[in-house]
This record gives structure tokens, C-alpha cells and sequence, in this order.
């Protein structure tokens, strides 16, 4: 648990999901290893959600900056943009400067991969 591992796309240093939650607040792996406890059910489901929402949020965040600068859902996208990247930087540990950097080249990547 908590080794770092390529995926091609970003470094993962967190147990790779999918996480399970049951109802008394126990986080396991399908396979059934305990991962945590938590007091409350409701905690335990957002913290088995984790891995699920940050692929979301990484792909949501490529999606986003592939929006052309002089287009007008650009800048309607600022505020969910900045939260992604924020939420991003938070569950990985990183500085937000850092992760816009390298998802600005990403989604630069993606879109020439597109053309």
C-alpha cells in the first residue's frame, strides 16, 4: 500500500482503487484487505469514493484546459477549473502551480493527439 506506481498518465503513491465501503465504516479492497476504519459510514463511502473522484476529477481537468483560450465556455470554466486543480494538488500532495503545469501539457498533448 502506498507505493508509487506508473500509470502513464500521473505517479499514484495511494492504493489504487476500487476501495469498498460496508456499513459499518470499514474500507477494504474487493479482494477484502482492510485499508481503514472510520467512525462514521457516511466517511468511510466518501473515502472509498476517493480514487473513482480523483480519476473524475483528472479527466474533468484535461477536458476543461483542452477549452480554447479565446473561447467564451473558457472563461465560464475558470472557477471549476481552479477547483479541480486545487482538488488534485490536495489528494496528491502537491503545489497547484505544479499540477496546472503539468496538466497544461497533458491537455496539450491530448489535443494533438486529436488532430
Amino acid at each position: 500500500m502506498g507505493k508509487e506506481i506508473s500509470t502513464g498518465k500521473r505517479d499514484v503513491s495511494h492504493t489504487p482503487g476500487p476501495w469498498v465501503a460496508n456499513k459499518r465504516g470499514i474500507i477494504t479492497m474487493p479482494d477484502g484487505l482492510v485499508l481503514a476504519f472510520c467512525a462514521c459510514s457516511a466517511d468511510a463511502r466518501l473515502m472509498a469514493a476517493a480514487p473513482v473522484g480523483l480519476e473524475a476529477a483528472d479527466e474533468a481537468y484535461i477536458a476543461l484546459l483542452s477549452i480554447p483560450h479565446d473561447s467564451a465556455l473558457r472563461v465560464r470554466t475558470d472557477r471549476p477549473r481552479g477547483r479541480l486543480c486545487n482538488f488534485i494538488a490536495q489528494a496528491t500532495g502537491r503545489a497547484p502551480e505544479d499540477v496546472q503545469n503539468e496538466y497544461e501539457e497533458r491537455a496539450a498533448i491530448a489535443a494533438g493527439d486529436k488532430s
